[in-house]
C-alpha cells in the first residue's frame, strides 16, 4: 500500500511538472504567435501604406479592400489563438483540482492505514491479555479440582460451576476477537 502510495504521490509531481512545462511551452507559443503577428501586421501597414502613397485611386479602392480583409483573417487568428489558450487555461485548472483531490485522498488512506493499525496493536494486546487470563483461569480451575475437597461436595460444585460460564464468557470473547481481528488483517492486506 505504501509502494502505491509512493507511485501515485510520484505520479502526481510528473504530473504537475509536465503540466507546468507544458503550460509555460504554451504561453511562450502564444506570446510569440502574438508578437510574430504583431510585426507580420505593422510590416504589412506600412507595406500597404507605401502602395498606396504610390497608387492611383482606382487601385486604392482594391487595395484598402484587400487590406480590410487581411485585417479580419489576423483579427480571427489572433481571437482563435486567444481561445485555445483559455481553454488550456481551464484543463490546467481542472487538473489541478485533480491532483488536490488525489493528495486529499492519500492522506486519508495513510491516516486510516494508521488508525487501523493501532486498533489491530491494540486488539493483539487486548487478546494476549485474555489468553492469558483465560489461561490463569484455567489453571486455577485445575488446580482446585485437582486439591482434595476440604469443603463438602455440593461446595465443590458449585464453585466449579461458577467458574465454568466466565471461562466460556472469556473463550467466547477470545474467539470472537480473534475472528475480528482476522478481519482487520484481511482488509489491511487488501488496501
Amino acid at each position: 500500500m505504501k509502494t502505491t502510495i509512493s507511485n501515485l504521490e510520484r505520479q502526481i509531481k510528473d504530473m504537475e511538472a509536465n503540466h507546468k512545462q507544458r503550460e509555460t511551452q504554451l504561453e511562450r507559443e502564444n506570446i510569440t504567435n502574438t508578437e510574430n503577428l504583431r510585426k507580420e501586421m505593422l510590416t504589412k501597414i506600412k507595406e500597404t501604406k507605401a502602395n498606396l502613397l504610390a497608387l492611383n485611386d482606382e487601385q486604392l479602392q482594391t487595395t484598402t479592400t484587400l487590406t480590410i480583409l487581411q485585417n479580419r483573417q489576423l483579427t480571427q487568428e489572433l481571437q482563435y489563438q486567444s481561445q485555445q489558450t483559455e481553454e488550456l487555461l481551464i484543463k490546467n485548472n481542472k487538473q489541478h483540482y485533480q491532483i488536490e483531490t488525489l493528495q486529499r485522498d492519500i492522506q486519508i488512506h495513510k491516516d486510516v492505514e494508521n488508525e487501523l493499525a493501532k486498533r489491530t496493536h491494540f486488539c493483539q494486546k487486548f487478546i494476549k491479555k485474555l489468553k492469558a487470563e483465560n489461561k490463569e483461569l484455567k489453571d486455577k480451575l485445575e488446580n482446585d479440582t485437582k486439591k482434595p475437597a476440604v469443603m463438602g461436595i455440593g461446595h465443590k460444585k458449585n464453585k466449579s460451576m461458577m467458574n465454568e460460564p466466565v471461562s466460556k464468557a472469556n473463550e467466547d470473547l477470545i474467539n470472537f476477537l480473534e475472528h475480528k481481528l482476522e478481519e482487520i488483517e484481511k482488509k489491511l492486506t487488501k488496501t
